[in-house]
């Protein structure tokens, strides 16, 4: 009985121990990476997100912006001179559209209605149209838009820096993990020659002890396998420190490790050594820097734009200001009276009629 009782309390125990051990593979391992969330992509696609949001803010400030706006005003003060009304109600619309251009220029166009009365309806529904462009050149510092458009260059080549590098970066990380992996398999293997080496010395120096106690052997050689023990037991104890120490990082780039036992999964050295002499042959036919595989080309070049811009930008911060406003603008006024002046009627279409 109580040998069926350790057996159903020791079950559930190795039960656990199993559920508690994760098996890696490189490729489980490279696929982990992509599911979990980790602090190291996390930080890539942060930079990725801030570059790109630059970029965005860049272009919008070239984008187009189409506004509109209301108001309406009523009060009850009185006026203090008889012949100068105070107009209530005031209703007052306004549309426009506005725009920066990247050669220094900003453009706004807008129509605007104001419509007033007064409380004794002398003056009725008195309608102002308004019909306006602006237009703002800078002649200096912003001439021809060699400041904007260096500034959106510069954003642009930023993102475009910034995914490249993203796209390093993961690369890199991946690189980590699989390095960290085959120097767990590496050192999977020297444990298993350092095993088989420390049985083999236990022997030898078991087969020492007996010589010597037949007197074939001297006390020196018996200390010679017994140190030879002791050396083949310190070196795997050191390589148990250094699996941890692996781990340690592993763990480190993939935090969902850190609360499980890893063990190796299947692993074929023969391809793995096959896959790394053929590429080790395939760079040395290489006569020079393989640009193709690489995308560091691309990053050095938008790397000197952004320098280049950046300085043009830095010489022309401190530039004098000298700017061109311009405005084009239409008004009619829609006021008409019928009793020789004691009241005034508007419309809409009376304050198109003036302005035509």
């Amino acid at each position: 009985m109580k040998r069926l009782l350790t057996l159903i309390l020791l079950v559930p125990m190795s039960l656990w121990a199993q559920s508690s051990e994760k098996v890696i593979t490189e490729e489980s391992i490279l696929k982990l990476a992509k599911e979990e969330v980790t602090p190291q992509l996390d930080e890539i696609k942060s930079t990725l997100l801030d570059a790109e949001s630059k970029e965005g803010e860049a272009n919008d400030k070239l984008g187009t912006d189409v506004y509109a706006g209301y108001n309406y005003t009523k009060t009850k003060e009185k006026g203090l001179i008889p012949f100068m009304p105070v107009f209530s109600p005031i209703t007052q619309y306004q549309i426009g559209i506005k725009k920066n251009f990247s050669y220094g220029v900003q453009g706004n166009l807008y129509a605007a209605t104001d419509v007033r009365s007064n409380e004794s309806d002398t003056y009725k529904d008195l309608t102002t149209k308004t019909y306006a462009l602006e237009i703002n050149i800078d002649l200096w510092k912003d001439l021809f838009g060699r400041l904007t458009r260096r500034r959106l260059e510069n954003a642009n080549s930023m993102a475009k820096q910034a995914r490249l590098q993203s796209k390093i970066n993961e690369k890199v990380y991946n690189i980590s993990l699989r390095r960290l992996y085959w120097s767990l398999v590496a050192n999977n293997q020297k444990s298993k020659i350092s095993k088989d080496l420390y049985q083999a010395s236990l022997k030898q120096a078991k087969d020492a002890r007996k010589r010597k106690a037949n007197s074939i052997a001297d006390k020196s050689e018996v200390a010679r396998y017994e140190s030879q023990v002791a050396s083949r037991k310190g070196s795997m104890l050191y390589l148990e420190y250094e699996r941890e120490n692996i781990l340690k990082q592993l763990r480190s780039l993939l935090p969902s490790l850190s609360e499980t036992d890893v063990a190796l999964g299947k692993y074929n050295l023969n391809k793995t050594v096959f896959e790394v002499l053929e590429c080790t042959a395939m760079i040395d036919q290489m006569g020079g820097v393989p640009y193709q595989y690489t995308k560091y080309d691309e990053l050095a070049k938008l790397l000197k734009s952004v320098q280049s811009n950046q300085e043009t930008i830095d010489d022309t911060y401190n530039d004098i200001d000298l700017k061109l406003a311009t405005q084009f603008k239409k008004t009619g006024v829609g006021s008409e009276t019928t009793d020789g002046g004691n009241t005034y009627q508007g419309s809409a279409a009376d304050a198109i009629d003036d302005m035509n």
